[in-house]
């Protein structure tokens, strides 16, 4: 007969004692288990903080790429809104003056979202230099010869993730009050003249990076005071669509809410921006980054003392 621990009934094992051995049993493999995961969960726990630390180590230096100051400027009202969906964006846009009388102002959207498109930002940003100094002098580069770099650079590296961008460089000559402009699949500038009607400015330019021999329109318009240019990422057609369903998404002047806006002074309508931002819910419209800049012409034509984007 078998040697068995447990107290005998009848010359069998008593089936109690055998049943709370195997109950032991389980619950020793468990405690086991147990264990383990936490173990485990120790480990997760110190890789999520570590990769805590370098997306907050992303986003400084993402945000160190913005514009800290405006740029010194009576010839111009400048405003912005920079609003990541995430704490990192796949948005990058600059404001710098180029010379006594020359603005630049670029703005890209790369695609996809997170850290991948946040470093391809940085890229982005090297590319967007506006000005070339040799020798002593200086050269202005013209918008599209900016775009064509971008998107030769962009092409050549035929990145698996995040392969294409939109992108768009203006400069602005504030003593002749002229803008020129190229784009590459960003959305048309809207063009807000002083007592008229908005409208978007018409030009051509596929996705930077999509082709290598790609070419960008350029546009040169004459400004008056009191005239507007937006330009703008698709963060904001899809927000201002998701709230209009039936409006056009490639003509936002014909959402009659947007319309009106576009007439309020600049810091008003600034503020409309932010609170639609702030109370339609990111399910409404697919939440995506948003970048919007606005120029406002003015009658003035010297300088003053920089200050703080809005």
């Amino acid at each position: 007969m078998r040697d068995y621990p447990y107290p005998m009934a009848n010359g069998n094992a008593n089936p109690t004692y055998a049943i709370a051995e195997g109950l032991f049993g389980v619950l020793e493999h468990m405690a086991e288990h147990l264990t383990d995961l936490e173990q485990k969960g120790r480990a997760l726990t110190a890789n999520y903080q570590h990769l805590d630390e370098q997306i907050s180590l992303a986003t400084q230096i993402q945000r160190a790429l913005l514009p800290q100051e405006s740029v010194a400027s009576t010839a111009v009202e400048l405003r912005t809104v920079y609003r990541p969906v995430d704490r990192v964006s796949g948005d990058i846009y600059d404001i710098v003056r180029l010379d006594e009388t020359r603005l630049g102002i670029s703005l890209a959207d790369a695609t996809g979202h997170g850290v991948g498109a946040a470093l391809l930002t940085v890229f982005i940003k090297r590319i967007f230099q506006g000005k070339e100094i040799e020798n002593g002098s200086y050269r202005i580069v013209p918008p599209d010869e900016i775009l064509r770099r971008l998107n030769r650079e962009l092409h050549d590296m035929r990145l698996r993730q995040c392969p294409y961008v939109t992108a768009l460089h203006a400069v602005y000559d504030e003593s002749q009050r002229r803008l020129t402009f190229a784009r590459g699949g960003m959305p048309l500038p809207v063009y807000v003249p002083a007592g008229g009607e908005p409208r978007q400015i018409g030009s051509s330019g596929p996705l930077v990076g999509a082709f290598a021999d790609s070419r960008f329109e350029t546009v040169e318009m004459d400004l008056s005071p009191g005239d507007r240019i937006l330009f703008f990422t698709d963060g904001l057609s899809a927000l201002l669509c998701g709230r209009n369903p039936q409006a056009p998404s490639h003509d936002l002047t014909r959402i009659p809410s947007f319309a009106e806006a576009l007439r309020r002074p600049i810091d008003s309508f600034m503020t409309r921006i932010h609170r639609l931002i702030d109370h339609t819910p990111s399910s409404a419209w697919h939440g995506d980054d948003i970048t919007l800049i606005a120029l406002d012409v003015t009658s003035g034509g010297g300088l003053h003392s920089p200050g703080l984007l809005a």
